[in-house]
């Protein structure tokens, strides 16, 4: 039986060649490029380094994601308060508006009201 070379066995497993020669060399194989050949032996230690390192990426990103959403909850509570605190200062700034508008108005009448005696 043939034994697949690097390149096949990274496209097989679905990885780059570049980036599964980077974690044989990290791991100290004895494999000198993306032309050797694999033998089973091999073939076995690169599934056994790589499921290693799925599952310790699975845990740091179960926490990071949880981290996330808790960041991103607080972001969200923040924007709400912030609409409701802006929509409150919008509505009172409304209110001050009508009433000075409303004190020109009586006032512009009185003025009138004193020129014509």
């Amino acid at each position: 039986m043939d034994q697949p070379k690097v390149y096949e066995f990274a496209k097989e497993i679905g990885i780059e060649t570049l980036v599964l020669m980077d974690k044989i060399r990290k791991w100290d194989l004895p494999i000198k490029s993306h032309m050797a050949e694999l033998s089973q032996d091999d073939i076995a230690q690169i599934k056994d380094k790589l499921s290693e390192e799925e599952n310790k990426g699975k845990k740091k990103t179960t926490k990071k994601k949880t981290a996330k959403k808790k960041v991103a909850k607080k972001a969200a509570t923040k924007k709400a308060k912030k609409k409701k605190t802006t929509k409150k200062a919008a509505s009172a700034t409304a209110d001050t508006a009508k009433k000075t508008t409303k004190k020109k108005t009586k006032k512009k009448t009185v003025i009138r009201r004193k020129k014509e005696d």
